[in-house]
């Protein structure tokens, strides 16, 4: 009986830790988050930069807009550490702080591709990669996770 009771509660323990778990995002979801760009227009665009000359926003996703693209994903308030507002496009490859730019992004997901960024910045940067390029990439990336790698 007790051990009846033990693989019972185990089971629903593990059933309930692999429900939660399946249900973050594991990558953006397309129709809302699907990559912007800096540009001279935007407020938050502070030059040109690298050899292509492509256009850079400074960081500025304010608390308010971090809580409505969390409500959005349906990630609630308790679990809200474990993840990070990713910037679809980085900034560093010309992407911008715009709501259709930013999802939340599972810290366990991220460890996946822990230097992609700024080795593909390193790249861009350098003049080895284009913008074009580095992007490609990312979006690759970033909607093919290697779910099977994630712990």
């Amino acid at each position: 009986m007790i051990r009846l009771l033990v693989f019972s509660f185990v089971s629903l323990a593990f059933t309930q830790f692999a429900y939660s778990y399946a249900q973050f995002p594991y990558a953006p979801d397309e129709d809302t988050t699907s990559g912007s760009f800096c540009s001279k227009l935007d407020p938050h665009f502070k030059g040109y930069y690298y050899k292509e000359q492509i256009p850079r926003c400074h960081r500025k996703v304010s608390s308010g807009h971090k809580t409505r693209i969390y409500e959005y994903y349906g990630v609630r308030k308790h679990c809200r550490d474990q993840y990070t507002i990713d910037h679809f496009v980085p900034l560093s490859i010309g992407g911008s702080n715009h709501t259709d730019n930013l999802w939340p992004e599972h810290k366990s997901v991220k460890r996946t591709r822990m230097n992609l960024e700024f080795e593909l910045y390193q790249k861009v940067r350098e003049g080895s990669m284009t913008q074009e390029e580095a992007v490609e990439i990312i979006y690759f990336e970033k909607l093919n996770p290697p779910v099977g790698d994630i712990t």
